[in-house]
């Protein structure tokens, strides 16, 4: 998915264009007002011409989050608003969830969340932006984000534990990469040693290393080596094989 912004009404608007995969688009016009201090979006899409656009309003807490709100109803008729929050942001992109919560906040249903990153400047080089990938892979497996890591790879994407068949499929690259309950990951880290570019495949290979805590509390540092066949998709870069297996 690409999300593209610009500034309209003389720069006291943002305009967004989200253009998806499977060919639909959507979008919102994102107004300040100076005087409330909060944001008004409206939004609209291309799955539907509604009359009257949906539209949230809504400012930034203490803790730098931009939240938005909604009044919706629940299914049951229950009275409440669907909540949109912007948090984590940086200059790197930031997290964006959706939920429906009762008029209290006393209860919440999530319904998504979506991880943004910011696209690279014009003349970012390939090799850049793999190793740039590589940091956030990294990042995302110390976090627990594994939505965030899973979307490294390719839809086709297979991967190649050390002493497990191959693993292949979203869900199933998921489950591979999920910490077990109660256990740690401390520390990840990739070394490529090599890096090559052949069109819209690349690979690299190198060295990873870590330190994890189990369930008991006891703390474990391991390496390996690894290869990894990237390939471009739409312009971005995707782990399409992963191969990995422990050294002493």
């Amino acid at each position: 998915m690409t999300w593209k912004f610009k500034y309209i009404m003389n720069g006291m608007a943002i305009q967004d264009e989200t253009l998806k995969e499977d060919g639909r688009h959507s979008g919102s016009i994102r107004q300040f007002n100076a005087d409330s201090l909060r944001w008004y979006v409206h939004y609209y899409s291309s799955a539907s011409a509604p009359s009257t656009l949906t539209s949230w309003s809504g400012t930034r807490n203490k803790a730098g989050d931009i939240i938005l709100y909604s009044p919706q109803k629940a299914p049951n008729g229950t009275e409440g608003f669907y909540k949109i929050t912007f948090y984590d942001i940086n200059q790197e992109g930031f997290q964006w969830s959706g939920e429906w919560v009762s008029t209290d906040e006393s209860f919440s249903y999530p319904t998504w969340k979506i991880h943004c990153t910011r696209s690279k400047p014009a003349g970012t080089s390939d090799r850049e932006q793999i190793e740039s990938l590589t940091k956030a892979f990294s990042k995302a497996y110390l976090s627990g984000d594994y939505e965030t890591l899973t979307n490294t790879y390719a839809p086709d994407a297979k991967i190649f534990p050390n002493n497990s068949p191959i693993i292949e499929g979203g869900d199933a690259i998921r489950r591979q990469w999920a910490t077990p309950q109660g256990a740690e990951v401390l520390d990840h880290r990739v070394a490529p040693i090599s890096i090559t570019i052949l069109g819209d495949y690349a690979y690299d290979y190198g060295y990873y290393q870590g330190t994890s805590k189990n369930a008991d509390g006891e703390v474990s540092e391991w390496k390996g080596k690894y290869v990894i066949i990237w390939k471009k998709i739409n312009g971005q870069w995707k782990i399409y094989l992963d191969i990995w297996n422990r050294v002493p």
